[in-house]
């Protein structure tokens, strides 16, 4: 399918005309407006979903999370993210990412909306500071998943790779772990 025809469907579905220009290139894209673009077309389901895991300890453990509604969108038989496909017709990266809405509405196209990180290191993104609490919401799941007996265990852990060491010190201590500081 053709750029132009795909830059129109989603700059109807979002009723964003301005999209169009940004996607096929006519208008820059630090000029994006900050308003969320709310997609109105084909959605992906929402719910709760259950899933069975094990604990450090090979106990059972069953986690409930939350699915949100994002929108989907056909191109060239294959269904895409429109958030995704928005962010790589604007960006042409030639990486692999994830993407984490940060504006609360997980049907936003506007790709300021979204915090785009990497798996390669040497790549600079935007919104990539560590809060406290995410740092700490990664120490209580790297403490769930694994056996960690000292500081080595959580500096080698891979959860903990792009978490400054003081924000990891500071979680534990939080977490009345201090003993693997």
């Amino acid at each position: 399918m053709k750029l132009e025809r795909i830059a129109a469907r989603i700059a109807q579905k979002t009723n964003t005309p301005a999209l169009e220009d940004f996607l096929l290139g006519r208008r820059p894209v630090s000029a994006l407006p900050q308003d969320c673009m709310l997609w109105t077309g084909k959605k992906t389901l929402s719910g709760f979903s259950t899933t069975l895991d094990r604990d450090c300890l090979n106990l059972p453990v069953r986690y409930r999370t939350i699915r949100r509604s994002m929108g989907q969108i056909q191109v060239d038989g294959v269904t895409e993210y429109v958030h995704r496909l928005v962010f790589k017709i604007l960006t042409k990266p030639d990486f692999e990412f994830h993407m984490r809405n940060i504006c609360g509405n997980s049907l936003c196209a506007n790709p300021k909306h979204w915090d785009v990180t990497s798996t390669i290191p040497s790549v600079v993104f935007d919104n990539s500071e560590w809060t406290l609490e995410e740092a700490q919401e990664t120490v209580e799941a790297m403490l769930a998943r694994y056996r960690i007996t000292s500081w080595l265990d959580v500096s080698d852990n891979p959860l903990m790779q792009d978490i400054p060491d003081r924000l990891i010190r500071q979680a534990l201590i939080n977490l009345n772990k201090e003993h693997l500081t």
